[in-house]
């Protein structure tokens, strides 16, 4: 990420989903089958060892929803942000972006990742204090004559020993700075990075560079989330989940732990129960995380299980810099947004979940890797502007945690523009991989916009670009004359009551939001159909135009959602809604609206706009949601291109032409139109029956 502490965001259409990681991790399983012991080691209560690395629907109708449990959510909410953002609610200043300390003055303090140069962090560590054996993990040992992958345990004497002596020193370099640990630090790392998050003015953080123990200082910054064919046609079904591993268990991910660092979970979901055939086994007992009571009165620890063993979220970063909106959020592992809960069961959800949105089925679906385990760190939420973003310190204190818990496993679908490989969570992802971790990471959604806008470009890390299955599910807007626009979109049923035509189907009324605009209201907001911008009169029993704004002055988080645009359309009684991208490099994709739909390309603006402006009464019908399947894979248009960064701009950001040397992404896995697990909440209702795993 870029210097300091950014904040991550997940696209709502195209999540990148990191199948890639489960692929690379099966296939670690099937090179390094898990041995049974390893050496031992010293432990507090009992001989522990270092462990070899084992690679690797409905949705429920949650206890509570969103609604339910806002208040609970809104005080528990409060109660974190008077703790960390000293003592008034949206902290001293904004968490801030990739330029570093931005606007900020001289006397407002802001977070900052503080990284010391005085010790390696426990990851890296092998030796050369007295007194402290050596925490590093060897990437590869021999035991048993059978070569595998060490990991770290984060309950070892000698690792908490370690922990606890970087931490004091990481104290007493910020006393010698004039900074007070104890009420300005809010998180401490020492797995992911020697470093820690810190409070600070930008006089004291231009202080804190000059001393000789510190090795880098940087403002924390925002980063953002990026939103049952799969499986056969990436081999899985037929070919890999067939195979066996020593024990004679399907190559199915068993055992494996994937932390998914996103929005967190909705652990009602059938994806992430553990009353499946065969059970689940005991929980790894190298597993170190779980559920705690912090996580509040909407995630209580029973929520936990044999499949979801460890749910945790991470706000401190958020706080420090802003207002977290709790009507709209949880103070829990809770996800609201359903990102998270989609990235999660992608992975790793349970198998064969039947899947059907509305009142139409699609059969059974299942996660990549459905017999591994699943834990969650929540590092997104909503801000007061309406949008969802993520700390780099809270990111940095959850993969700290992965790295801890033991995980073997890490998926992120974050990110930011302008990432560095030296930003404090790219290294943090460094530290996990020296502690045995494979991790995948979303490419980003920036394609076809600017040359090489990768998210992610670092080489320890998969990152991975998003391509297609080949299916497509397509609906037809048919004008008089069966002229036909072909666009995407779910839906089970055609449009009914239309006006009988003497051939073809019944049709309806066709009206552009700009035409349809309320008295008082602006036509540019109706134009792409704006909440309170249309008058009902003259939309209610009409298909309604609404354009897919490209422009960031229309209120972007709403209007550019095509789920959005369905919704208003609906509440103004709308038939139903035909939705034009504005620009070129904006994608389409099939979703299921409240009404029929139609998504259709920037291509169809110009002629289906003058047919309108050409009749004094214009009529379309919208046909039913057709199934096709063609060639695949093909990298899709939002997926962000390599190499690492432009030239020019790699110049002009001071880091050289070395960055090119990187080719990014490593690989492309299917990103588009998944079916998934969702969450349940007041804005995504009419996606709650969405089953979970890949379509």
């Amino acid at each position: 990420m870029a210097a300091g502490s950014p904040r991550l965001t997940a696209s709502r259409h195209h999540p990148p989903l990191s199948l890639a990681l489960l692929l690379a991790a099966l296939a670690l399983l099937a090179t390094h089958p898990p041995a049974l012991a390893a050496a031992p080691v010293a432990r507090k209560a009992s001989a522990a060892r270092l462990e070899p690395a084992e690679a690797t629907s409905r949705a429920a109708a949650a206890a509570g929803g969103v609604t339910a449990t806002a208040a609970a959510s809104d005080s528990s909410g409060r109660a974190l942000a008077s703790r960390w953002s000293g003592g008034k609610e949206g902290g001293g200043g904004r968490g801030g972006s990739a330029d570093g300390e931005g606007r900020a003055s001289a006397e407002e303090p802001r977070v900052y990742i503080v990284r010391f140069r005085t010790a390696p962090p426990v990851t890296a560590y092998t030796g050369g204090f007295e007194g402290l054996s050596p925490t590093a993990v060897p990437s590869r040992g021999r035991r048993g004559g059978r070569t595998g992958r060490y990991r770290l345990d984060s309950g070892d004497e000698r690792v908490m020993a370690y922990s606890q002596h970087v931490q004091a020193m990481q104290d007493a370099e910020l006393a010698r700075g004039g900074v007070d640990a104890r009420t300005q630090k809010l998180y401490s790392y020492t797995f992911a990075l020697n470093g820690a998050a810190v409070r600070l003015t930008p006089v004291q953080a231009a202080a804190l560079r000059r001393q000789a123990g510190v090795g880098a200082v940087s403002a924390s910054a925002r980063l953002h989330p990026r939103t049952m064919y799969t499986a056969s046609l990436l081999g899985l079904r037929n070919r890999m989940w067939r195979w066996r591993d020593q024990r004679g268990r399907a190559l199915q991910g068993e055992d494996v732990i994937v932390g998914v660092i996103d929005t967190g979970v909705w652990p009602e979901n059938p994806a992430f129960t553990d009353q499946v055939s065969p059970p689940y086994g005991p929980v790894p007992a190298r597993w170190r995380g779980g559920c705690g009571k912090e996580n509040g009165a909407d995630f209580p620890p029973a929520l936990c299980n044999g499949k979801l063993v460890g749910a945790r979220f991470f706000a401190r970063g958020f706080l420090a810099g802003e207002a977290v909106d709790w009507r709209r959020d949880y103070a829990s592992p809770r996800d609201v947004v359903g990102h998270g809960t989609h990235t999660a069961s992608t992975a790793a959800g349970n198998q064969w979940n039947h899947v059907a949105m509305g009142n139409v089925s699609f059969g059974a679906a299942s996660g990549m890797a459905p017999r591994a385990r699943v834990a969650t760190y929540k590092v997104v939420w909503a801000a007061k502007d309406g949008s969802y973003s993520a700390d780099t310190a809270d990111v940095v204190a959850a993969i700290e945690a992965a790295i801890a818990d033991g995980v073997d496993v890490i998926s992120q679908s974050l990110g930011k523009m302008f990432a560095s490989p030296f930003d404090a969570d790219e290294i943090a992802f460094l530290h996990a991989a020296q502690a045995g971790i494979f991790t995948a990471v979303a490419a980003g959604n920036m394609g076809g916009q600017l040359l090489s806008m990768l998210d992610h470009p670092s080489p320890w890390y998969t990152t991975v670009a998003a391509s297609n299955t080949g299916r497509r599910y397509s609906t037809k807007l048919t004008l008089p004359g069966n002229r036909t626009f072909v666009g995407l979109s779910f839906m089970g049923a055609p449009l009914r009551k239309g006006t009988p035509a003497a051939v073809g189907p019944a049709m309806f009324p066709l009206v552009e939001g700009a035409t349809a605009v309320a008295t008082g209201r602006s036509q540019m907001r109706a134009r792409y159909c704006q909440p309170g911008s249309l008058d009902l009169s003259k939309v209610k029993g009409a298909i309604l135009i609404c354009l897919r704004p490209n422009s960031d002055d229309v209120d972007p988080d709403r209007a550019s959602d095509t789920l959005e645009l369905s919704h208003v359309a609906a509440a103004n009684g709308a038939a139903g809604v035909v939705i034009i991208n504005e620009a070129a490099k904006m994608g389409t994709a099939a979703v299921l609206h409240p009404i029929p739909a139609c998504h259709l390309g920037v291509w169809a603006m110009q002629p289906l706009l003058a047919f309108v402006r050409s009749q004094k009464s214009p009529q379309a019908c919208i046909s039913p949601a057709l199934v096709a399947y063609g060639d695949a894979p093909a990298v899709a248009d939002f997926s962000s291109t390599g190499p690492v960064e432009d030239p020019a701009v790699a110049a002009a950001r001071g880091f050289g032409r070395h960055l090119n040397d990187v080719v990014k992404p490593d690989v492309a896995a299917p990103g588009v139109e998944i079916w998934a697990a969702w969450t349940q909440s007041v804005k995504q209702d009419s996606l709650s029956s969405i089953a979970p795993g890949e379509s």
